[in-house]
């Protein structure tokens, strides 16, 4: 059963969307090499500041969003550590997260309370910090814009679904009450329908006490990826690959399609804790979600999917929309992982689809 759902999601999470994922050109390809610098994905700094346009996300002007893990030698207790960086009377850290599944870390962010943007004091504090392992931006991670379910009258099967042997289904009833044992994660805008097997719905985005708490989808494409894996084989709507499998709602993306990489780790690590409890039933991960990060190297979002991964949870991610490699895409890099591109109607691969040995 997870063998072939795995190849029917390969086949059409990301089927049918054709808007532009990452928009930066990706450089050449070449072989991952492991960072051994403490400070990973410096260059991606300039995307974990902040001045004040991610309302969803609570950010104030002159922020700095950073993920950190604490060293495995380490014999601080972790609140202490916290508590070590708030002497630095210029800054102010607030904790968005603690991580203790995937890895043992936290994502903070932190305000220069003069009005400055200048966080070369305290980075460097970090960095010489021998109970912090490796330090990186909490820089920003986003999907393609909207496609929303269409309005059309009766129950559709999609092409994408056809395509791949769902009209076939063994869960196929047209009455809504065929199911498929399996438990989907979609990690997406949201998830809102009726035509959708939903147990559970969960807003991850609310960790700065904004009050923000909504896990319903205002922009459609996590409900059209839901559909496509698991709308009801009914008279309603479209009927997916997997019918009546149980949806697990994790809302980490805003109404704008975007979130900062450390509420989708969040996410990730609540999956780990349920894969726990868990072991033996059935889980997949749908992220269609990515960033170009410009470079081969795994971030802390890359490590935490293959520890979750590691515990035999099919996780399938998007290539993204660019044209280019796949490789300098995160998540799409992590060679554990189920990475789709995209086809059309005539089982092409598509101009502006990713690319690579990943996909």
């Amino acid at each position: 059963m997870r063998v072939l759902l795995s190849m029917l999601f390969a086949a059409i999470v990301f089927t049918g969307c054709s808007d532009s994922l990452m928009d930066a050109p990706a450089p050449e390809p070449a072989e991952r090499t492991e960072t051994v610098e403490k400070f990973r994905h410096a260059h991606l700094l300039d995307r974990a500041l902040r001045s004040g346009t991610n309302q969803i996300a609570g950010k104030k002007p002159n922020e700095l969003g950073l993920i950190f893990k604490i060293s495995a030698q380490s014999l601080v207790e972790r609140y202490a550590l916290i508590q070590r960086y708030a002497l630095f009377e210029r800054f102010a850290l607030l904790e968005r997260f603690e991580y203790d599944q995937a890895f043992a870390g936290y994502a903070v962010t932190i305000e220069d309370t003069t009005g400055g943007s200048d966080f070369s004091a305290i980075l460097t504090a970090l960095q010489a910090d021998p109970d912090i392992e490796w330090i990186e931006p909490d820089f920003s991670i986003g999907t393609p814009t909207s496609s929303t379910l269409d309005g059309h009258t009766g129950q559709k099967i999609p092409w994408s679904v056809s395509y791949v042997g769902g009209d076939v289904s063994s869960a196929a009833s047209g009455d809504g009450m065929g199911t498929v044992d399996v438990d989907v994660y979609v990690l997406d805008t949201g998830v809102t329908n009726d035509d959708l097997n939903i147990v559970e719905s969960i807003d991850f985005r609310d960790t700065l006490g904004t009050g923000i708490v909504d896990p319903n989808d205002y922009d459609g494409h996590g409900t059209h990826i839901a559909g496509i894996i698991s709308a009801k084989d009914d008279t309603q709507g479209l009927v997916g690959i997997a019918p009546g499998a149980r949806v697990h709602n994790l809302k980490v993306l805003g109404d704008d399609g975007t979130t900062d990489v450390s509420v989708v780790i969040a996410a990730v690590e609540y999956i780990i804790q349920a894969r726990q409890a868990n072991p033996t039933t059935p889980m997949v991960v749908n992220m269609s979600l990515g960033e170009d990060i410009g470079t081969a190297s795994y971030t802390a979002l890359d490590e935490a999917l293959l520890a979750l991964s590691n515990l035999g949870v099919t996780v399938v991610v998007a290539a993204g929309n660019q044209g280019s490699n796949a490789d300098y895409v995160t998540p799409a890099h992590v060679d554990e992982l189920i990475t789709v591109g995209a086809h059309d109607a005539d089982g092409y691969f598509t101009a502006y689809s990713n690319w690579g040995p990943k996909v």
